[in-house]
């Protein structure tokens, strides 16, 4: 018998919603916690199953759009799923929590892989935005890239590499040539690509050079279907 392939999703509000997909300096006086309720599911022949429902969640006042932040992305290396977290830590009102990367095994558990909210304590960027700062990150985009994790976490402004022994790197700190540009998503077609809050496809940009020199960025423009890239939809 054949089986329609499962399509994996997140879900990070309590009960059937379904979406695609250190210590804290800030008060979190605009966020409620609503965890547990963030988890991962899969689609088969048409109909949701959870994977887990193991991770927290967090949503702002409905003055600021009820935002809701929890299991940010998924990325598989061989048969082990890995997923990412953005709405952990206290200063997204969840304390005893941090934003972090995520074994998930086929039962449904889950186990920290890298703790990124103390990484990012112990390693701030260069030009963080005072008033827009949140200091367990907004983990955003995460891809697996032979064998190993790449994260881009938007708030900060940096692309990180995470080993799955739980080492993290940082592999370019956006904020030291670009400022605060909100950078969200990241791909990799022989180099990485990555781009930030503005239109597709004018700002995709390519991203080089190690962690201790400046970022070199260029408009990747005129990337088209049969060059070979292919953007992820999110």
């Amino acid at each position: 018998m054949n089986r329609a392939p499962a399509r994996i999703a997140v879900a990070n509000l309590p009960g059937a919603a379904l979406l695609r997909g250190g210590r804290s300096q800030r008060k979190p006086v605009n966020i409620q916690p609503t965890a547990p309720g963030g988890g991962i599911s899969k689609v088969v022949n048409g109909n949701r199953v959870v994977v887990t429902d193991q991770f927290p969640s967090s949503q702002t006042q409905p003055g600021l759009g009820s935002l809701v932040s929890g299991v940010s992305d998924i990325a598989f290396i061989g048969s082990t799923l890995y997923a990412i977290t953005a709405g952990s830590g206290c200063s997204h009102g969840v304390p005893d929590t941090v934003n972090g990367v995520f074994r998930v095994s086929s039962n449904g558990h889950i186990s920290m892989v890298a703790n990124l909210s103390a990484f990012q304590v112990a390693h701030p960027v260069a030009n963080r935005e005072p008033d827009d700062f949140e200091p367990d990150g907004t983990w955003y985009s995460m891809i697996a890239v032979r064998g190993d994790l790449y994260a881009i976490e938007p708030n900060h402004g940096e692309l990180d590499k995470i080993t799955t022994s739980g080492q993290i790197s940082r592999v370019v700190d956006i904020s030291a040539s670009q400022g605060h540009i909100v950078p969200t998503a990241v791909d990799y077609h022989g180099n990485f690509l990555r781009r930030e809050l503005e239109p597709f496809p004018d700002r995709v940009r390519l991203v080089e050079g190690p962690q201790d020199q400046p970022e070199r960025l260029h408009r990747a423009r005129g990337l088209r279907a049969d060059d070979g890239y292919r953007p992820r939809v999110r």
